[in-house]
């Protein structure tokens, strides 16, 4: 036999008495004899309430070019950056948000149904900031040496604060982003020549 504990949910008038992500309860279980006398308890049995409902996706995903020139070292460094609006709109406690990095749109969708495919980074919420951010420049991140004209898409999902593990939202994007070659090409060489032209007019000799 089994019994489901709902707290009376959906009932006329319902109070919450402590079902909240997080509450732990003890339950016992005793027999009834035909008299409707209870018997010896059973050993106490702990739960736990868990929210298994993930939050909703982080919004407005889209990658900007980080690039910074360094005019002493004539040297420069460029990164792409991921941007997002962090989940706000929700009952849950969102901790952190995952970010993702695919090469193509056919790998995200042969593989974004396992969390850990292409996990690039957790990254920390920002409490009362609307936009979260994450540069990617760790290792195994998009080089300028190598991936100049190279598309790179990323998806980022939102954790919540979940009692009994993390639930991860649906995965927000993708978004694009591409290192681009900002070098001009070297400066051209040259040099100023001086044409001289002499004419006769009658018997004078002119020089221009």
């Amino acid at each position: 036999a089994f019994l489901m504990d709902d707290d009376g949910r959906g009932k006329a008038n319902y109070i919450n008495y402590g079902f909240t992500n997080g509450a732990q309860f003890y339950y016992y279980v005793a027999a009834r004899d035909v008299l409707g006398r209870d018997g010896m308890l059973s050993t106490g049995l702990l739960a736990t309430v868990c929210d298994r409902m993930p939050p909703l996706p982080p919004t407005d995903v889209h990658v900007l070019n980080n690039y910074r020139y360094n005019p002493s070292t004539q040297t420069s460094n460029q990164d792409l950056m991921v941007k997002w609006k962090q989940s706000t709109q929700t009952n849950d406690v969102v901790t952190n948000y995952w970010v993702y990095r695919w090469t193509n749109q056919l790998e995200m969708n042969l593989y974004s149904g396992n969390y850990s495919n292409n996990l690039i980074a957790v990254v920390p919420a920002i409490p009362n900031s609307t936009y979260n951010t994450f540069l990617d420049n760790g290792p195994g991140s998009p080089s300028a040496l190598g991936a100049y004209g190279q598309t790179f898409w990323y998806t980022v999902r939102a954790g919540d604060a979940g009692a009994c593990g993390q639930n991860l939202s649906a995965p927000a994007g993708p978004a694009f982003g591409v290192l681009r070659q900002r070098a001009g090409p070297a400066a051209g060489t040259g040099y100023i020549e001086i044409r001289s032209e002499e004419r006769r007019v009658g018997k004078e000799c002119r020089s221009r």
